[in-house]
This record gives structure tokens, sequence and C-alpha cells, in this order.
């Protein structure tokens, strides 16, 4: 499988996605990094998704404490 990063095409595609379709790949991505965190099998992988799931949290958090704001 090749993987291509084209962060312009991928910008375009998020920007036409509705909110749920939006919430399902972010619950996705928490699900699969939060599993492959736990894998303690491939010590590399296991620190770079724990590093993941934070960042991804933590802009989750974020981002809804600015709504509370409002």
């Amino acid at each position: 499988m090749k993987i291509v990063d084209n962060s312009f095409e991928l910008d375009t595609k998020l920007s036409q996605l509705t909110k749920e379709q939006l919430q399902e790949i972010v619950q996705w991505t928490l699900t699969d990094l939060q599993n492959w965190t736990n894998n303690g099998a491939v010590a590399n992988i296991t620190q770079h998704c724990a590093m993941l799931h934070e960042a991804v949290s933590y802009q989750i958090n974020k981002s809804y404490n600015k709504l509370e704001e409002v």
C-alpha cells in the first residue's frame, strides 16, 4: 500500500465531510491509537501512538473548552 501525503487534497475532502463523519473519524482514530498504545509488542509504535493519542485528545479538549467559554 502506497501512502501519499497530499495535505491539500485531504483538507479539501475533510472540509466536505459531515459533522457525523468527522466525529466517527476522530473516534476511530482515538480507538486505534489507544489500542496500539496498549499493544506493547513494538516499542517505537507504542510510544508514538501514545504521543499521537495525547495530542489528538488535547486538541479535542482545547476546542471543547473554547465552546464552554462562549
